[in-house]
């Protein structure tokens, strides 16, 4: 008699990666009273030059300065009170961790009258180009999990054999040890990101902003037949 042949093998895999950021991701509000002899060229000029005193160079990847740059959208021109122009618009730079202390003073200190900064906000979610490089690493991972364990199987089930047939990649909520309040707003669906809080110790200087990614393989293994 013959042992019935299982068409299909199901299982999963898990994997995790922990995504350090140093960077922070600065954003702020600029108000500025146009005067009537003031052209536009003249009004960028004053906000970069005002932007350029709140924070002009940060620390890069390399650990060496290099300049900022300010990026500025949303340019909203309407009346003020004292029947002139208003123009509002946000800025928008990326700055090193080391930088994001004392925004809201730093901000003041630097306004000036009829062009002030307010509203400054710190984003230390990383950027999405390290989450999507984290998330290939980990489908790379459990591809390779997912081979091991076709190995293993096939080697049990002699001389029966199984391919790979299916493999899907799920989110996974992990609630109850990671808090879900800083998770990134941009992150690609298949995977889950979390606060996994500070990665520092005593000897060293970056506090690193951590986020750890969750991904889960669901695993299809079928019949090869000879």
């Amino acid at each position: 008699m013959t042992n019935p042949v299982q068409d299909t093998i199901s299982f999963a895999l898990v994997a995790e990666e922990t995504v350090i950021n140093t960077t922070v991701k600065l954003t702020a509000t600029i108000s500025c009273i146009v005067t009537p002899d003031m052209t536009e060229a003249k009004l960028k000029e004053g906000i970069r030059a005002m932007m350029k005193m709140f924070i002009s160079e940060t620390q890069g990847a390399d650990g060496k300065k290099s300049a900022v740059t300010w990026q500025f959208a949303n340019l909203n021109r309407t009346t003020h009170a004292s029947g002139m122009e208003q123009a509002d618009l946000t800025a928008t730079a990326r700055v090193h961790e080391s930088d994001n202390y004392s925004l809201e003073m730093r901000a003041r200190a630097v306004s000036q009258e009829g062009m002030t900064i307010t509203n400054v906000a710190a984003d230390t979610t990383p950027p999405q180009h390290m989450i999507e490089a984290a998330e290939s690493e980990l489908r790379i991972k459990l591809l390779k999990k997912a081979q091991t364990e076709l190995t293993k199987i096939n080697e049990a089930t002699a001389p029966l054999t199984y391919r790979l047939g299916n493999i899907n990649y799920q989110m996974v909520a992990d609630s109850a040890h990671f808090s879900m309040a800083n998770a990134t707003r941009s992150m690609n669906k298949t995977a889950t990101a979390m606060a996994y809080g500070s990665t520092f110790g005593e000897e060293e200087d970056s506090l690193g902003n951590a986020v750890k990614l969750t991904l889960r393989a669901s695993v299809e293994l079928r019949h090869h037949a000879a």
